[in-house]
């Protein structure tokens, strides 16, 4: 039981096509060990100490995370800062590392649609990707009926297990809202294209003090839900349809370390 390279960036490309990510973006390898198979693949939003030996511990032989390691330049590795605490460890284990990260964002069933389909709320679909046009890296859907803003805030804190300490709202509790914005991970940069498309609401996270003091001065309510509760939803969401893409030849598992920074 295992995945060639081929098979693996055959079922990746399938999921989250490469076209898609952006130009700055640096998905792809970050770290490619010796050998091309893979038995066992881990999968985690983003490469920490604790989920290094995380999957240390799990005998992983690849794992696949959301946000890339490394996206400038590496001009020197110390195995006890930096990249280096991370890569270090990963080598001697012969473990290799691949990123996902805008192509996942803007692909079909990826982390944007995936949080739309987590909140359960009654809609009549997508009705445009931001910068809402083709491929972005956002998405844009209408409810059949309006709800108020504080309801919204209360179905994502319940439904992607947000404390109360660690979500922000601008804008009136008993705002009817109908026509949504969602970005997750840090998505203030779509305020002005939800203003465009006569959105009510952007939910997204890591809003900055004068991005939000804009929106609310042009009337768009934001709910931020942390750039880590955005896209916790990332290692299953992917590792279900990777599953399903490899059946039995590799056994696939996502980390269960909360990498939280703010708890």
């Amino acid at each position: 039981m295992a995945v060639t390279l081929e098979m693996l960036e055959e079922s990746i490309e399938k999921i989250a096509p490469s076209f898609l990510a952006e130009e700055w973006d640096n998905g792809g390898f970050q770290l490619k060990t010796k050998g091309g198979e893979y038995q066992k693949i881990f999968l985690c939003l983003e490469l920490t100490v604790s989920t290094v030996k995380e999957a240390i511990q799990k005998e992983a032989d690849l794992i696949i995370t959301h946000h890339p390691l490394i996206f400038d330049p590496v001009r020197n590795l110390s195995e006890e800062s930096g990249v280096g605490r991370l890569l270090f460890p990963l080598i001697r284990e012969g473990i290799s590392v691949y990123s996902v990260h805008t192509s996942f964002d803007k692909a079909i069933g990826g982390n944007n649609d995936c949080l739309i389909s987590l909140l359960r709320l009654e809609g009549s679909g997508v009705v445009g990707t931001g910068a809402f046009a083709e491929f972005g890296i956002g998405r844009m859907f209408r409810l059949k009926k309006p709800v108020t803003l504080e309801y919204l805030s209360h179905r994502i804190q319940l439904n992607l297990d947000v404390p109360d300490k660690e979500i922000r709202m601008t804008g009136s509790p008993d705002t009817l809202i109908q026509k949504i914005g969602v970005c997750t991970g840090s998505g203030a940069s779509l305020i002005r294209d939800c203003l465009d498309n006569e959105c009510q609401l952007l939910i997204t996270g890591d809003v900055r003090y004068h991005d939000a003091q804009f929106a609310k001065e042009e009337g768009l309510a934001l709910l931020d839900a942390g750039h880590y509760h955005t896209e916790k939803i990332f290692a299953a969401n992917f590792g279900d349809k990777l599953s399903r893409l490899l059946g039995a030849d590799a056994e696939i598992f996502w980390s269960e370390t909360s990498i939280n920074p703010f708890e």
